[in-house]
């Protein structure tokens, strides 16, 4: 790319403008997004949206795909908490079924288990609702203007190279 930019102006900015837009593609839906859990609260930080989540909020933890956060009409998927595929139930262990507390023939999806991401975030949370942490009732889900700036203003300047 910098040969490129650097022999061959035209060209070169046109495939710089490709690139630049690539990796604020790669940074937004890989990178950037990620789940807190906090005293009261979880915020769920995805490429073009953040969600503020009490967890009195929180009717539902699913954790089918991703760790999914469902409540009063609304539901938020975390992109940083993927649930695994089908063949991480063939590797759990022992420790992950004692952890949970079950017992003999109990099953248990790919997605609950405490050493998967979704698991642990999924179970941290659903331990601070049994843990009576449930006096924050706010759900709210902002754009995420950082998100938004990496994808369009890149997306802008191919757009603006290649006319």
């Amino acid at each position: 790319m910098v040969q490129a930019i650097w022999f061959d102006q035209q060209n070169g900015v046109q495939t710089g403008s490709i690139v630049l837009f690539l990796l604020g593609l790669i940074w937004a839906y890989y990178v950037f997004p990620k789940v807190e859990l906090r005293s009261d609260l979880v915020v769920v930080t995805n490429p073009l949206t953040k969600s503020e989540i009490g967890y009195g909020a929180i009717e539902d933890v699913d954790t089918r795909f991703a760790l999914k956060l469902v409540g009063d009409g609304k539901a938020v998927s975390a992109w940083a908490a993927p649930a695994p595929g089908r063949h991480r139930h063939r590797s759990a262990s022992n420790e992950d079924f004692k952890f949970l507390g079950l017992k003999e023939g109990q099953s248990v999806r790919p997605g609950d288990l405490p050493s998967s991401i979704s698991g642990s975030f999924a179970y941290q949370i659903r331990k601070a609702i049994e843990d009576g942490q449930t006096s924050n009732l706010t759900w709210s889900t902002k754009p995420n203007w950082l998100g938004v700036a990496v994808v369009v203003i890149p997306l802008l300047f191919l757009i603006a190279t290649h006319l």
